[in-house]
């Protein structure tokens, strides 16, 4: 039982230690699906999202700083309408052909799941 054990552990040790130049090989190869149209890895998405959460939740605030008053309303609309609808909308406003072009696809901030006026602090998508 032990025997079978140990060939066991050591079938799992040496699939991983083939595994890591076989995926170098199957990118330098030019068959891995890096464009835009392709379907992902496997496990890809679930390692970027693991990986983006736990970066967000170490560092996002609790609190807010600034004031909500209307003049920090104002000055954020227009830092948004500015750098941000292009990409993630306005309300009233269709995706655009950037926003439908990106890969990951930019959240509408306006529309469904995304919709951000009711956001607690430090709450994000």
């Amino acid at each position: 039982m032990k025997r079978i054990l140990s060939l066991f552990l050591l079938g799992i040790v040496i699939g991983f230690i083939l595994f890591v130049p076989t995926f170098y090989l199957f990118c330098l190869s030019g068959m891995a699906p890096v464009t835009v149209s392709a379907k992902e890895l496997p496990l890809e998405h679930l390692m970027a999202k693991t990986a983006l959460h736990a970066k967000m939740d170490k560092e996002i605030i609790k609190t807010v700083p600034i004031p909500s008053d209307t003049t920090s309303v104002k000055a954020g609309a227009h830092v948004y309408i500015e750098n941000c609808a292009v990409c993630h909308g306005g309300p009233s406003q269709s995706k655009t052909f950037i926003a439908a072009g990106m890969f990951p696809r930019p959240p509408q901030l306006f529309v469904g799941r995304g919709m951000v006026t009711d956001d607690l602090p430090g709450e994000t998508f």
